[in-house]
């Protein structure tokens, strides 16, 4: 076989019998140059088929390949992105929450004591309305016929009443039989209240419900003067607001209005009282839907709770006073300071810490009881829509950084792929195979144009070849 050498051009005639392998190497005795020919004679078996569209192993790439660098800078961008949106929308997420709470919390408190404190308002309006009447009534002179009217007549230390007690205390009960007939309309127009009654200086007692009379004759020893409603209205001079207490009626907890009754020379003749059920308090002041997990309590101006959830008259004699809270002994300086602006009858919302948790209490002033009502709110559970929305967050974050992962691979491979398809085809033509299929191409961008020059490179060797073999 004759072949030139590729740098001197020097003809040498080679014996390629012998070469088993499709290609072979020879130095030029001219100028020593190592060349490389193509075996004429080689015959290819059946296990070294011609290698028309050669699949060699990739490149080995001694750094990080293009595909890695363009799906790291894809994830870096869209991760850092989304994260400082991320955090930027939790923030002022949770600072808009916790603003929108207090001011939710300062909106229904301040509502809910605006409407209850018109409710206690006119509960003392009408008990101010019917001690003017009692001593209009206890000033007349002409009241002669008896109604009929159940009273309960004074404990004389084994009974209630005697006929001679009776004999004389009959202008009392005379007056007191009309007070019981404009109790009754007053009790049952007004579902706040759960008992009307007066009761007079000599401890004749008259109630709205006539059955209430026999159920209290049945207890031993109850007089009226001793009871907290009507010392502290007496103590007092105006109308009060009890301290929560046993109602020997219903044996339940009670809160009274009571006003005392002066005739014009200022004799005190008695005093009118209204019982509410602390129950309906709990109810329809404490038991307050704002949206949020919360407790409500009802303050007395000097720091005892006068309702609160859980307040029970288990275990309490109706002849005893119930020993309530006072919130003022309290270790938290925090909260006590909260308790003592509600004791001023002050407006507002406060924080304190108890137990590890942030606690909103917002608070306002019922001045028609003198008592503040006020609403504890975990912050946790105002924040709790603030968490829901960082777990979403935190799902899109993932979620985009799994989707910018792959769309990151899919540009790699995009452009790495005919970059290490070229570079097969380049080793291979290092190696001396020139029968290499061109690659198919239909890209027009600066990929396109690099596989159009190496195609036309190959061509353009094929045909050196070809000439060389000649």
């Amino acid at each position: 076989m004759l072949t030139v050498c590729e740098k001197c051009l020097a003809k040498h005639q080679l014996d390629m019998s012998s070469v088993t392998k499709p290609t072979a190497k020879y130095r030029c005795e001219k100028c020593g140059h190592l060349n490389v020919v193509s075996n004429p004679e080689f015959e290819s078996s059946e296990e070294e088929q011609p290698l028309t569209d050669p699949q060699p192993s990739h490149p080995k790439i001694p750094g990080l390949s293009i595909k890695i660098k363009i799906t790291m800078i894809i994830v870096a961008l869209v991760v850092s992105a989304l994260s400082i949106v991320g955090v930027i929308a939790t923030t002022k997420g949770s600072r808009a929450l916790s603003t929108q709470a207090e001011n939710h919390l300062k909106l229904i408190t301040g509502q809910k004591a605006k409407e209850y404190n018109s409710i206690f308002g006119r509960l003392q309006d009408e008990i101010e309305g019917v001690a003017i009447y009692a001593e209009q009534t206890f000033s007349r002179q002409d009241i002669t016929r008896d109604l009929g009217f159940r009273l309960l007549m004074p404990w004389t230390g084994s009974s209630y009443g005697n006929p001679v007690l009776n004999s004389t205390l009959t202008s009392d009960t005379l007056a007191l039989q009309r007070i019981g007939v404009v109790l009754q309309g007053l009790v049952q127009k007004n579902s706040y209240l759960e008992l009307g009654y007066m009761a007079t200086e000599n401890n004749v007692f008259a109630v709205d419900d006539e059955d209430v009379v026999g159920i209290i004759e049945a207890e031993q020893g109850y007089q009226p003067k001793k009871r907290s409603w009507y010392i502290g209205a007496v103590e007092k001079k105006e109308t009060v607001w009890t301290q929560p207490y046993i109602d020997v009626n219903t044996k339940k907890l009670i809160v009274s209005c009571a006003t005392p009754v002066y005739l014009d020379d200022k004799t005190l003749v008695g005093v009118v009282g209204f019982d509410v059920l602390l129950d309906t308090i709990q109810k329809d002041i404490i038991s307050l839907d704002i949206g949020y997990d919360s407790q409500a309590f009802l303050l007395g101006r000097t720091g005892k709770l006068l309702a609160k959830p859980g307040m029970s008259s288990k275990n309490i004699a109706w002849d005893q006073t119930v020993k309530t809270d006072n919130a003022l002994e309290t270790d938290n300086q925090e909260f006590k300071g909260i308790i003592k602006s509600m004791m001023a009858g002050g407006t507002g919302i406060g924080t304190h810490t108890e137990r590890g948790n942030e606690i909103l209490v917002s608070y306002a002033p019922l001045p028609s009881i003198d008592a503040s009502v006020g609403i504890v709110v975990s912050e946790k559970e105002v924040m709790r829509p603030a968490a829901e929305i960082q777990k979403i967050i935190i799902g899109v974050w993932v979620a985009v950084l799994i989707i910018s992962i792959i769309i990151g691979l899919m540009i790699g491979n995009g452009i790495t792929g005919p970059i290490n398809n070229l570079a097969m085809r380049a080793e291979l033509i290092s190696q001396g195979k020139m029968d290499l299929e061109e690659i198919p191409n239909k890209r027009t961008d600066e990929i396109g144009v690099l596989i159009e020059s190496f195609n036309r490179l190959v061509t353009s060797l094929k045909i050196a070849m070809s000439r060389s073999r000649r």
